[in-house]
């Protein structure tokens, strides 16, 4: 009795210890956070398909000279430069038997490709290892295709041959000289907005082009002064044109210069040709009777009474024949339409209707008979009579 009462004190101490234990280890874990969550599965990612071995084994069946040949014309029909028969007509000599097969299998593993994710890299390991030449493949002595080349050579005359040594070495690719002068001229040919000026100071660098452009509508034409303008009006004329046409310098007084001598030409090119072809009663011009009568006795008429040269005059000069007016049709259309009284050189032509009154008792003067003598005539006229 009196051990088994000494052994429960000892005993207790060790449950109450161990008690005292799980109590620590229950807090601990109550007090760690929970784990994260896992996180959300991404797209699903496709393998590429593995190109090596059918590229080492296609590379083995047709050798080093037809794999170059088939390279590069391979490398041009995918980069759009050689269509479907071309690659054909060239790689059809060593593509045979089973190296269709490859070659189908090659091309279809690269469009598979093209549709997946993209490589690592640009060009594979294994690519760039096998296929970077090392040095210049020089033709052997009495190969099969230095053989055909001279044999080529040789059947061209002596006179050709000499021709095409004396040919100089061409200074680049003439196509791309072609098209970057062809783009060059197209940028040219562009109307570029004025670039802004840096912000030196508020107010005075900032250009205000639309109040710029409008001075050219408010400034007064030629016709509305009745003067002819100088140098310095067609330079504030031009300006506003430059500015909007995106040439922000404006024009120079040589530019003004120039144009004001070409106004000044245009307007004497149409006053000559319009006196010269409406001008009379001289040596060698129209003269009339009473011209004719008077310049025996030189009794010419005196300039202070010479008729001045009008506006019926110019449209005498139109109606004979255009000159550099044609290239102002409004102002043409305007001249030829403004009812300008007529000269004594034009002779009216006045039209006599005969009533029917007045034809009663002539045969064959009715309005049936007066209509089909008129049709008559258009049918003589349209045949050419």
């Amino acid at each position: 009795m009196v051990d088994m009462d000494a052994q429960t004190p000892t005993s207790r101490p060790t449950s109450s210890s161990a008690s005292t234990k799980h109590p620590g280890k229950q807090s601990a874990s109550k007090a760690a956070p929970p784990p994260p969550p896992p996180p959300p599965p991404g797209p699903p990612v496709v393998p590429r398909i593995d190109l090596e071995p059918m590229y080492d084994a296609l590379k083995r069946a047709m050798g080093k000279e037809a794999w170059a040949i088939y390279k590069e014309a391979l490398s041009g029909y995918l980069t759009g430069r050689l269509n479907q028969e071309e690659l054909s007509r060239a790689i059809s000599p060593f593509v045979k038997g089973n190296s269709i097969r490859m070659h189908n299998m090659l091309l279809v593993a690269m469009y598979g490709n093209s549709m997946r994710d993209l490589p690592p890299t640009d060009v594979a390991a294994w690519v760039s290892a096998s296929d970077k030449p090392s040095a210049i493949a020089k033709m052997p002595a009495g190969d099969v295709n230095e053989k055909r080349l001279k044999k080529e050579v040789m059947a061209i005359s002596a006179r050709e041959r000499r021709r095409i040594k004396e040919v100089p070495s061409a200074l680049g690719d003439v196509e791309d000289m072609l098209g970057s002068m062809l783009q060059e001229y197209h940028l040219a040919k562009q109307v570029k907005i004025p670039e802004a000026l840096p912000p030196m100071s508020a107010g005075l660098t900032k250009t205000n082009w639309d109040s710029e452009i409008k001075q050219r509508y408010t400034m007064p034409l030629s016709s509305e002064s009745g003067e002819f303008p100088d140098i310095e009006i067609i330079r504030q004329r031009m300006n506003p044109i430059c500015y909007e046409e995106g040439v922000h310098g404006g024009c120079t007084a040589d530019a003004a210069n120039f144009m004001n001598v070409a106004a000044e030409t245009f307007v004497k090119e149409i006053l000559s040709t319009i006196i010269s072809r409406v001008r009379s009663n001289g040596p060698n011009y129209v003269q009339t009777d009473k011209y004719r009568k008077l310049a025996p006795k030189r009794k010419w008429t005196a300039p202070t009474e010479r008729s001045l040269l009008g506006m019926h005059d110019v449209r005498l000069s139109l109606a004979l024949g255009h000159n550099l007016l044609a290239q102002l049709p409004l102002s043409m259309k305007k001249i030829m339409a403004g009812g300008w009284y007529e000269r004594d050189y034009e002779v009216d032509v006045e039209e006599q209707y005969v009533g029917q009154v007045d034809v009663e008792g002539w045969e064959g003067a009715a309005v049936d008979d007066r209509k089909q003598l008129r049709g008559l005539l258009d049918d003589c006229l349209s045949v050419g009579v």
